[in-house]
């Protein structure tokens, strides 16, 4: 409540002032005391009598159905703003007065906050607020104005927050003629803000995200010259020599299908769709590969049956790494005589790592293009590396960004501010090693891409007539007959899996305050 107050008319509340609940049973301590007795005694006490008979709670108490478990979910008041559950009225005024800037929760006119600011030597500012809970929203902003009694001209203003899937639009505008909650016109622009977990939003990069994280415990391996790789890894040399044929004939039927894929398919599904080139279908092969001696037996069963079936290998002109190069080397040649064998099998893990950042980093850039179709423009930006595994684990953070970021903005707004917004992004060089922070060391804070920019509602591709707002305000100014600020704020409660709304009113209005001369 003290941010929102701070917020709405710029002045700043030190404290706020209340009982607990707690302090309300203090209060009645010694009736609590005497139904203690009683309910252990089997007696009711009184004012100075002891009764034996009846009923030994008092008519208020017997027909307070308010202890009632669905009376209690009922009534129960829930905000964001203050913690009404906790928290309860004070019962009488304080006996040094109100005092400036601090927010007091009283009982008058039903439970309500008020709290007085200085303005000037003989004026006062003087806050009221009053919140209703399970509003009616169907009013007409008309009728809403006119309970305010304000015979004065006055202005109005509006502003709506929308909450979706990672993302918030916020939108003010000054014209709104029909019920409470409306939305803006499509001419307004308000302010989306995208907020992305790439890292951690297993519904947004589900496909890659397993092989990201496998990906990291081979590099950790790497970085440390460990034996053992992947200990928790089951694979074996007699598994792959049997599944890697039938992945490498599966990979040659896929047909890329990008304009009849929907938008929201799951890019499990996407990708399952895409052609692979040998050095990818090995890396689906021996990513699991626990050791060395396992991933060099497994490369010399690999590469025999590349030599007897060359018409299989299938290499793409950008694929550049060095497993690539030896496959094309094997491809060429007549024989495997001439060739120094250990050399060419004694492959390290590096030569696994490259080929998995190679098969995700085209992962990436095709669930990209599936989004803007003519991107490869905006991907030029990103092979503006050097060739080493930390340049290639560079360019496969910046992909994974674009394609989190991408994604979530498909979901909201029309494909042209897609690419505009993608572009700012690309555009900006990344901090230095930001992929090894949002990578191998994000456990505690996951690494996190907020991004936020004006868009029209006519630029969002969904209804906001359909979306109910998080939170809708009105304002209202009048300086007539005294100076007065309103702001009527309905929030979003919600309760059974119903959407309800509570209604904070703020009424702001200076007075004369001749104490102060």
């Amino acid at each position: 409540m003290l941010s929102l107050i701070k917020q709405e008319f710029g002045v700043e509340c030190g404290e706020v002032v209340h009982n607990t609940k707690d302090d309300k049973r203090d209060e009645s301590g010694l009736k609590d005391s005497y139904t203690h007795v009683m309910e252990e005694s089997g007696y009711s006490v009184g004012l100075g009598h002891i009764s034996t008979y009846g009923n030994p709670l008092e008519i208020e108490e017997i027909v307070d159905l308010s202890q009632e478990v669905e009376f209690q979910e009922q009534e129960r008041k829930k905000s964001r703003f203050y913690d009404f559950d906790m928290f309860v009225p004070i019962s009488e005024k304080p006996v040094e007065g109100y005092l400036d800037n601090i927010l007091y929760y009283i009982r008058e006119d039903g439970e309500q906050f008020v709290a007085l600011f200085p303005h000037s030597s003989v004026s006062k500012k003087i806050l009221r607020i009053s919140s209703e809970f399970n509003v009616d929203v169907d009013r007409s902003v008309g009728a809403v104005s006119r309970e305010l009694m304000l015979s004065f001209p006055a202005t109005c203003s509006f502003e709506s927050f929308y909450k979706l899937p990672y993302v918030v639009f916020q939108a003010k505008f000054d014209t709104c003629e029909g019920t409470i909650l409306s939305p803006p016109p499509s001419f307004v622009s308000g302010k989306l803000t995208v907020n992305v977990f790439p890292y951690k939003s297993t519904n947004i990069m589900s496909g890659i995200l397993a092989d990201i994280l496998l990906l990291k415990d081979l590099y950790l391996a790497y970085e440390c010259d460990a034996p053992v790789w992947l200990p928790n890894s089951e694979l074996s040399p007699d598994q792959v020599k049997m599944e890697f044929p039938i992945i490498l004939n599966s990979s040659h039927s896929r047909t890329v299908n990008r304009s009849n894929a929907s938008s929201h398919a799951s890019d499990v599904d996407v990708l399952r769709s895409r052609p692979l080139d040998t050095s990818e279908v090995i890396w689906n092969t021996l990513k699991g590969s626990p050791n060395k001696l396992t991933f060099k037996t497994c490369i010399q069963s690999i590469f025999e049956y590349l030599m007897e079936n060359r018409e299989l290998v299938y290499l793409d002109s950008d694929n550049q790494t060095q497993l690539a190069c030896k496959i094309r080397e094997l491809r060429d040649c007549s024989d495997l005589h001439g060739h120094d064998l250990y050399v060419l099998y004694n492959l390290r893990i590096e030569v696994l790592i490259e080929i998995g950042l190679h098969k995700l980093t085209n992962d990436c850039i095709y669930l990209l293009e599936r989004v803007i179709p003519d991107s490869s423009a905006l991907l030029e930006i990103g092979k503006k590396h050097g060739w080493s595994l930390e340049s290639q684990w560079e360019r496969l953070h910046y992909l994974c960004k674009s394609v989190s970021l991408s994604f979530q903005l498909a979901k909201v707004v029309s494909k042209a501010y897609v690419i505009t917004e993608l572009r700012k992004i690309l555009s900006q060089k990344p901090p230095r090693s930001e992929w090894r922070s949002a990578l191998f060391e994000s456990d505690a804070k996951p690494f996190q891409i907020v991004h936020s920019f004006s868009v029209p509602v006519c630029g969002l591709v969904l209804s906001l007539s359909m979306v109910p707002p998080e939170l809708w305000i009105m304002r209202i100014e009048a300086e007539k007959p005294t100076p007065t600020s309103i702001r009527i704020v309905y929030e979003m409660t919600q309760q059974n899996d119903s959407v309800k709304y509570a209604c904070h009113k703020l009424r702001m209005v200076q007075s004369y305050w001749p104490n102060m001369l």
